[in-house]
């Protein structure tokens, strides 16, 4: 078995053992993958927070030679991601063991010693899972695109303005946004690339919702869209208003 689908998988491996991890780096470097071998928790841990989170696959032995395991590392990646695969390679069956692996959600569980061959077929098999599915999200994103063509607003940082669905869209993604926002971002199209003031802001809010909006509110709802998007979504005319600017 020729193992294809496995080039181009991006692997995060934990094996402190010299000449099983050597092994297994070759051979799964020489099919393609991309490997980054750590031998520790913390090693993992930092590979990971530090935003290589691009990783589709995380294979770990579960003695690590720290107090922490590889199912504690299985855990801290669950807090982050529920989707991740996660292989867990160990010597020991003992049933807490076991147990850990399917409350953290263990996607495999071999055992040693075990056939390279099913190792590897596994491997093959997930990895084509993983591919598709990479796959079908960017066919379901380049569909919402085109759905959304027609009334969509482009906006700075790749973030467009729906007026159909009232939401923010990057990527394809629909970011949900509250009424006071919609109503903001709404006005400031209306008056693209012109700073609109605190009072007509004020006004139009009281004509829209029947009560006015405080600068305090406003200021928050500014920054809620800011935290939602990009700083640069709109501008500020420091006790002035605001104003946001269609890319041309």
């Amino acid at each position: 078995m020729l193992y294809t689908n496995i080039k181009d998988l991006n692997i995060l491996y934990i094996e402190d053992d010299e000449v099983i991890s050597h092994n297994f780096v070759s051979i799964l470097t020489r099919l393609g993958a991309k490997v980054t071998h750590v031998t520790d928790y913390q090693e993992a841990a930092a590979k990971f927070d530090l935003g290589y989170n691009d990783f589709d696959l995380i294979i770990t032995d579960v003695r690590l030679p720290s107090a922490d395991t590889g199912l504690d590392f299985a855990r801290f990646v669950r807090a982050f991601d529920k989707e991740k695969v996660i292989v867990v390679t160990s010597a020991y069956a003992e049933t807490d063991y076991l147990l850990d692996a399917i409350e953290y959600d263990v996607d495999k569980y071999f055992i040693k010693p075990f056939k390279e061959s099913l190792f590897f077929e596994y491997l093959d098999e997930t990895a084509k899972k993983i591919k598709d599915k990479r796959t079908l999200g960017k066919v379901d994103v380049e569909s919402k695109q085109k759905n959304y063509a027609a009334d969509l607003i482009e906006l700075q940082d790749g973030y467009y303005y729906s007026y159909t669905a009232k939401c923010f869209v990057k990527d394809g993604e629909e970011i949900p946004l509250t009424s006071q926002e919609i109503t903001l971002i709404e006005l400031l199209l209306e008056n693209k690339g012109k700073i609109v003031d605190y009072d007509k802001i004020q006004n139009y809010f009281k004509q829209k919702n029947g009560k006015t909006i405080t600068i305090d509110t406003l200021r928050t709802v500014t920054k809620n869209i800011r935290r939602k998007t990009t700083h640069s979504i709109m501008s500020t005319l420091s006790n002035i208003g605001y104003k946001m600017t269609p890319v041309s």
